[in-house]
């Protein structure tokens, strides 16, 4: 069972390790792994967002490193929604961490975050291990889709899921 921590400035080393996992370096759209410094000043800014709840993942039994993160965005126009986005490493995979990671998140928010009234998230359409596991947390498919074009050049499509939790 993974437990979940607020990302904290010296927890960086920890995030790294997960970006620089190739799986990671692919969902995020980008072809190597990021550049230390650049990840680094990003990383600081982000853990302090006032916008953003941002998270990194342990199971200190099996693993020395962390093994998944989550940013939950507050977005909506009425600010009462959570956009998540959150991987685990490729090392780490098919334990059920990122289903996990997902009912962390909608805990989280039902216990702690009482303005938030659901959640929305975008999701390749090839990423079928993302789309199951929304799927068995209770998200419901919509009719929205975008197309995002990647660093390399590919166009991915993504479909927008969603589910209230008030």
């Amino acid at each position: 069972m993974i437990t979940g921590k607020l990302a904290a400035p010296e927890d960086f080393e920890d995030y790294y390790f997960l970006k620089s996992d190739e799986l990671n370096i692919n969902w995020s759209g980008h072809e190597s792994a990021p550049d230390k410094e650049k990840i680094h000043a990003w990383y600081l800014e982000n853990i302090q967002r006032k916008d953003r709840y941002f998270f990194l993942f342990y199971e200190p039994e099996l693993f020395d490193h962390a093994v998944g993160y989550l940013y939950m965005d507050v977005v909506g126009e009425n600010n009462d929604k959570i956009d998540t986005g959150h991987g685990v490493h490729s090392n780490c995979g098919g334990k059920g961490y990122g289903t996990q990671i997902i009912q962390f998140a909608l805990k989280y928010a039902k216990d702690n975050l009482d303005f938030i009234n659901g959640f929305e998230g975008w999701i390749a359409s090839d990423n079928i291990g993302s789309i199951k596991n929304v799927l068995k947390n209770g998200y419901n498919k919509t009719e929205d889709v975008k197309q995002v074009t990647f660093a390399s050049g590919e166009i991915k499509t993504f479909e927008k899921y969603i589910i209230n939790i008030r």
